[in-house]
């Protein structure tokens, strides 16, 4: 039985052997066609390991280009490769690979990619990998927290003083991006504000040129803010201004006007409820000696109340304009009739040659269209005259704003009663 199987075995051995040969081929050939090999790339995240390796000496790294992820490629079967995903990769880098001398500036680390599964059945490349980080120092910096506000409030009203919470925020990172940082500022929208506000403000960051600065890369105690927004009231008031001071003799002001004639201003309902206008006055407005008319342009804000402001929009400037003119000349004619004489010697009588005297007076225009000799009064002292004919000199009294330009005089006799010379 023996001798017959080994005979079965070894009989044509040449032939059974390239049989063997070729059903073995066969089937490589049967599992390749079905089966083969192919490549396909994937994006893998990066994952980095040990970072207080960095920390614990004070320093920050950031990836040069941005990278996050990395690009691998695998060659296996089709049925393993259609079956991977990213997922089924780890790509990291260990800070524990640097030494002290690469604790700064640039530096090239390997990338380790791990298969979590099919290990050995997949091939990878290329087989290292690396990216390149920047070493910097680890900087903070404290900032005061500014506000910025958006919208616009209900008619009538305007934002007053805001007040941001926290007053001030942290942040830390690479030196070179902190350094950039000038400015910190919650933001916040005051649309339709009626009344005083707490609002929910995000925190912005900006270099000095006011370019916000991406803060992906650094550590910062919050993004949001509170805001508190005091509403102040919107009101339009009139301009006024006065002079200080007298202009040259023999003129005077007759108008103080502003442009624009009115402004409209914000502040506290209290401050602002019972206010009308604003006076401009002051040194600025001194007429001293002057007499030719004069315009200045002046700050509004300087006269304002402390809690006081100009609206948004509202120009700071006003132009006032100062008119200054010579007294008005006109001549009165004052009868004489109506002098009152004072001072006549005992058994003298008096009396005066013209029927009338005229005054010429210099006139401020407030009184210059209604004065007349009614308002006047003329008195003649006859002090020590003695009969005959003489000029006197009159004294004139006259209302306020009127003033006599010449002395006035008259011819007046005077005669004895007992009728001698």
């Amino acid at each position: 039985m023996l001798k017959k199987f080994l005979h079965l075995l070894t009989h044509n051995i040449g032939l059974k052997i390239l049989a063997f040969i070729f059903a073995v081929a066969l089937w490589l050939l049967v599992v390749n066609v079905e089966d083969p090999e192919i490549t396909r790339s994937f994006t893998v995240p990066l994952t980095m390991e040990n970072e207080t390796v960095l920390t614990d000496a004070g320093k920050m790294y950031e990836m040069v280009g941005d990278t996050d992820s990395v690009r691998v490629s695998v060659t296996a079967k089709r049925s393993i490769v259609e079956n991977l995903t990213a997922s089924d990769f780890t790509a990291e880098v260990d800070f524990n690979d640097l030494t002290e001398d690469q604790m700064s500036g640039q530096e090239k680390l390997q990338v380790y990619i791990n298969m979590l599964r099919y290990g050995n059945q997949v091939s990878i490349s290329p087989a290292k990998k690396y990216v390149t980080v920047n070493i910097e120092d680890l900087e903070t910096k404290n900032l005061t927290l500014g506000v910025s506000l958006t919208g616009t409030a209900a008619s009538g009203y305007a934002a007053g003083e805001t007040t941001a919470i926290p007053t001030s925020v942290q942040i830390s990172g690479p030196k070179s991006l902190v350094d950039q940082i000038t400015s910190a500022v919650a933001i916040a929208d005051i649309s339709g504000m009626d009344s005083d506000q707490v609002l929910n403000g995000t925190i912005h960051y900006y270099n000095k040129s006011g370019e916000e600065v991406d803060t992906d890369r650094l550590t910062v105690c919050d993004d949001k803010a509170s805001v508190q927004v005091a509403c102040n009231m919107v009101k339009e008031i009139s301009l006024k201004a006065t002079a200080s001071g007298d202009p040259s003799s023999g003129y005077e002001v007759t108008g103080v006007s502003t442009d624009p004639a009115k402004v409209k201003v914000q502040g506290p309902q209290s401050v602002l409820k019972d206010m009308s206008s604003l006076t401009i006055s002051g040194d600025a407005l001194d007429v001293s000696d002057r007499y030719e008319s004069f315009s200045k342009s002046l700050s509004i804000r300087s006269y304002l109340p402390e809690d006081l402001d100009l609206a948004d929009g509202e120009e700071d400037e006003v132009k006032v304009t100062v008119t200054i003119e010579p007294y008005q000349e006109r001549t009165i004619s004052f009868n004489t009739d109506d002098i009152t004489v004072t001072g006549l010697g005992s058994g003298l009588t008096a009396e005066f040659t013209d029927s009338d005297v005229s005054l010429k007076l210099a006139l401020e225009s407030r009184v210059a269209d209604s004065i007349s000799a009614s308002d006047i009064t003329v008195t003649a002292d006859l002090s020590g005259y003695e009969a005959g004919t003489s000029e006197v000199t009159l004294q004139v009294s006259l209302p306020e704003g009127a003033s006599l330009e010449e002395k006035a005089s008259t011819e007046v006799e005077i005669t004895s009663s007992s009728g001698s010379d």
